[in-house]
């Protein structure tokens, strides 16, 4: 986590094709194999603009570190996302930081990763920790277990196992509110139930 501070800390210019050739380096340094996915993805004509989809890259904690390193050297960042990249609590101390040096970034998009009350805990920190010369950044969190339970006026049972005796719901309720104050987006909308069938009892 130093570290990725520490390369923030360096205000690298790089621009986009910087970035894709950085991407390779960080793969090799961390003996990580290259994502397909993120290769278009950094070398595609949105990232001249700023903007970084890897969404469904399914790369993992492993992977999202060279990404994330790598980003990290271009200041004119606007948007990036991870939806759907196979995301846990283990990256998000690693995401928060990345958060705290990144004052320009207006979207960061992590949904439909497996992101829960830890994560959130320590998400919400690096919101609060931005640059307060700047607007928060605008944190995606839904379809994460962090959206479930009751938000937005609607409850939604949350999977068993994510609401513990060290995580009440009142406890997560909280989080959810003050995760929502900090311009996290927390939108779970639940699968529709399958109609029940019919069973014809007539015979012949």
């Amino acid at each position: 986590i130093d570290s990725l501070a520490e390369w923030i800390g360096m205000a690298l210019q790089y621009d986009s094709s910087e970035v894709a050739d950085e991407y390779e380096l960080q793969c090799k340094k961390r003996g990580v194999r290259p994502n397909s996915g993120v290769r278009a993805a950094v070398r595609g004509p949105a990232a001249k603009d700023g903007k970084y989809s890897f969404s469904h890259c399914c790369m993992g904690d492993e992977g999202v570190v060279p990404v994330l390193f790598a980003l990290a050297a271009r200041r004119d960042i606007r948007l990036i996302s991870f939806r759907d990249c196979k995301l846990t609590n283990k990256v998000a101390p690693l995401v928060a930081v990345f958060l705290r040096g990144f004052p320009p970034l207006e979207v960061m998009d992590l949904s439909q990763n497996r992101f829960s009350y830890t994560s959130g805990k320590t998400l919400l920190a690096g919101l609060h920790a931005e640059n307060p010369k700047f607007p928060h950044a605008k944190l995606v969190l839904s379809e994460t277990p962090l959206a479930y339970s009751k938000i937005g006026g609607s409850t939604v049972s949350a999977p068993c196992g994510h609401l513990t005796s060290r995580c009440t719901s009142g406890k997560y309720n909280v989080l959810q509110k003050n995760l929502t104050k900090a311009g996290a987006v927390l939108e779970y909308t639940p699968k529709p139930k399958r109609p029940s069938r019919e069973v014809d009892a007539k015979k012949g």
